[in-house]
């Protein structure tokens, strides 16, 4: 179907008048080899690219599947018969399908191809990071990234790694709170929001006992939902990155909270649990918990809710199906420093 749509697209090219008849161009798809369900899929292609457009009124042809017994051509159709040769000559076997079927594309990616084709054919070049490699490539260092050059390398059946690049992570903010006298249990704890991670530090530092008798290794701010694309950042950090151990999770015990630990779990190879203790705490630190500020649509529980007993899995979904939640907040630096969530009830 292709070659006959390229076939067509020439002969109406070399045409004066913009109207042509759907039987003039039936006679030289059968003159080309093809049969009737194949002209029909390629004058729906045609029409469809916006080469061909139907005249409503000349009414169908009467042949089953139907089409329209006169069409309007473009006026400014465009022959692309030169640029088959050079398509043809591309080294990429997807790429030279994908433009002979779209010729109009490969003549505005025209640029980009030869600036990857030359990289390539230059031999094996040094690993740099994606954005250095853009800027060498295209002089775009944002290229790869956020412009048009990761659709182009995709047309061409190319990736990033084709290119020899190193991938950088988004970075997150951390504290390395492992101390000479104290021996970490858990290589980190993530904290889903600011104030909790800043109260849990200072906490720390002043030598209080966190529930569960917690001992992270490293602080890490999720900053909300951020940490799903960030916490590959783990891999650069010296006494995180090739390290076996458990990270551990803490955020709001509310719908919001409990999806990015799920879908952070989800996403990465690591081993990544819930702060057991500390949702625990929140339960017992706030027996009144205040209604939710905003509408959250209902989300599944686990695998978050698989690693909490049976006493504590009710408080969650009695805090939950009432329309409640329990922000992290909840388990404050004054409360750390005294214990107080040891008490059965909140001062």
């Amino acid at each position: 179907m292709k070659e006959l749509g390229r076939h067509l697209t020439r002969h109406l090219h070399g045409r004066k008048r913009k109207r042509v008849a759907t039987t003039e161009m039936e006679r030289l798809a059968v003159a080309a080899g093809s049969d009737y369900w194949a002209f029909h899929r390629c004058i729906m292609q045609l029409q469809e690219e916006g080469l061909l457009a139907p005249i409503r009124a000349s009414g169908r042809n009467g042949r089953t599947p139907s089409l329209f017994n006169r069409y309007s051509v473009r006026s400014e159709i465009q022959d692309y018969t030169e640029l088959e040769d050079e398509i043809l000559g591309l080294p990429f076997n997807r790429g030279v399908e994908y433009y002979l079927a779209h010729p109009a594309q490969y003549q505005e990616d025209r640029w980009m191809i030869g600036q990857i084709r030359r990289f390539l054919l230059e031999g094996e070049a040094p690993q740099v990071t994606v954005n250095e490699r853009s800027y060498q490539v295209f002089r775009d260092e944002k290229a790869l990234k956020s412009g048009r050059a990761g659709a182009v390398l995709g047309r061409l059946g190319l990736t990033l790694g084709d290119l020899n690049v190193l991938h950088t992570h988004e970075p997150f903010v951390f504290f390395d709170v492992r101390g000479v006298e104290r021996t970490e249990n858990v290589l980190a704890l993530i904290v889903e929001n600011l104030d909790a991670f800043i109260s849990l530090h200072r906490s720390l530092q002043a030598g209080a006992e966190l529930p569960g008798g917690l001992r992270p290794g490293f602080l890490i701010y999720g900053e909300g939902k951020k940490i799903l694309q960030s916490f590959q950042f783990v891999r650069e950090i010296d006494g995180l990155a090739n390290r076996d151990g458990d990270y551990q999770y803490f955020g709001d015990l509310d719908y919001e909270g409990i999806g990015i630990y799920n879908d952070l779990s989800a996403r990465y190879s690591e081993r990544i649990i819930p702060w057991v203790d500390g949702y625990r705490a929140l339960i017992r630190l706030e027996p009144d918990p205040p209604a939710m500020i905003t509408e959250h649509r209902p989300r599944p529980l686990k695998p978050f809710i698989g690693f909490f007993d049976p006493c504590t899995v009710e408080g969650i979904v009695s805090v939950l199906e009432s329309g409640c939640r329990i922000p992290q907040e909840v388990l404050n630096m004054a409360r750390l420093s005294r214990e107080a969530w040891r008490l059965p009830r909140s001062d």
